[in-house]
């Protein structure tokens, strides 16, 4: 996983390279949190989302799947019941 996300990480900063995503704070947000939480590929799009959300200033987030936000991005996390 280390070495996928050094070579992405290589494309996304690369100068002929231009992304057409959400911003790049959140691809940056994205790539920290997969090294620091040291996630997986099956977290790859779970932490893309808080990622986004975290950029466009979203502070809570009503989900069933309250793991994917608690330790990301200082979320409050707010799970029906």
């Amino acid at each position: 996983m280390d070495e996928a996300l050094e070579r992405a990480e290589a494309w996304w900063r690369s100068p002929e390279i231009i992304g057409l995503f959400e911003g790049g704070a959140s691809v940056a947000t994205f790539f920290q949190w997969m090294h620091r939480h040291r996630l997986g590929r099956k977290r790859i799009l779970d932490t893309k989302l808080p990622a986004v959300f975290r950029e466009a200033g979203i502070a809570s987030v009503l989900t069933t799947n309250p793991s994917d936000f608690r330790n990301l991005g200082g979320f409050s996390v707010i799970t029906p019941s």
